[in-house]
C-alpha cells in the first residue's frame, strides 16, 4: 500500500506487491485522481484477492472517495478499469 503525495494531491495507492514494476502503466491514471482518491490493483485470476479489492472499492466509494480498480492479467498485456 502507498499513500501518494504530490504537492497539490494526496491518494492512495493499493496493490500487491508483484505489481510494483508495472507501476508505470498506471501512474498517470493514478495521478488524475482527485485528493482523497484511491487507485486499486489486483489480479482478476485471484479470486480472494480481486473479492477484497471489490469490497475495498464499495467501502471507499460509500465514504465518497474517488476509486479506479484496475485488474490486471497475469502477464500484464491487459487492463480493465472500474
Amino acid at each position: 500500500m502507498l499513500l501518494t503525495s504530490t504537492k497539490s494531491k494526496h491518494y492512495l495507492e493499493i496493490m500487491p506487491a508483484a505489481c510494483l514494476l508495472q507501476r508505470h502503466r498506471w501512474r498517470q491514471a493514478a495521478q488524475s485522481l482527485p485528493r482523497g482518491g484511491c487507485l486499486l490493483v489486483t489480479n482478476p485470476r485471484l479470486p480472494d484477492q480481486d473479492a477484497l479489492f471489490q469490497t475495498l472499492k464499495r467501502c471507499f466509494q460509500a465514504r465518497g472517495r474517488t476509486v479506479l480498480l484496475w485488474s490486471l492479467e497475469p502477464n500484464y498485456n491487459q487492463i480493465t478499469i472500474s
